[in-house]
């Protein structure tokens, strides 16, 4: 089952668990959480959280974090599992996702465009 379709399903049915890689390139979770082997992250959509967004690329949600906010970015490939109750989804690793902000085509010819992802100090060519 695709990730994104398994989380809506669950999401419509009450409180799901997404178990995510937060080394996975891409994920935006706070700086402590960052070398965890895997992070438990809980959404419900009984929550009333000021951000929570569902995409084709992934989820982006403002969550707490010891009583503080914080704007976590997840692309779907980072979700090793989704919990719903008894029922646990289990999904393979993959690779990384596409870079999520795209380039516009029609730049000049000759441009340079340099990525980066912060989170690491490293460059993405």
């Amino acid at each position: 089952m695709d990730r994104k379709i398994c989380f809506l399903h669950c999401l419509d049915r009450g409180l799901t668990q997404v178990v995510i890689d937060p080394s996975f390139p891409f994920v935006s979770v706070p700086k402590n959480y960052t070398k965890e082997k895997q992070l438990s992250l809980n959404f419900s959509k009984r929550f009333k959280l000021p951000r929570f967004d569902i995409t084709d690329w992934g989820i982006v949600a403002e969550l707490s974090f010891s009583g503080k906010g914080h704007v976590v970015r997840i692309p779907w490939n980072a979700i090793t599992e989704i919990r719903f109750n008894k029922e646990v989804y289990r999904f393979k690793e993959e690779d990384p996702p596409a870079i999520p902000s795209p380039i516009p085509d029609n730049l000049p010819e000759g441009t340079v465009v340099v990525l980066a992802d912060f989170r690491q100090n490293k460059y993405v060519n």
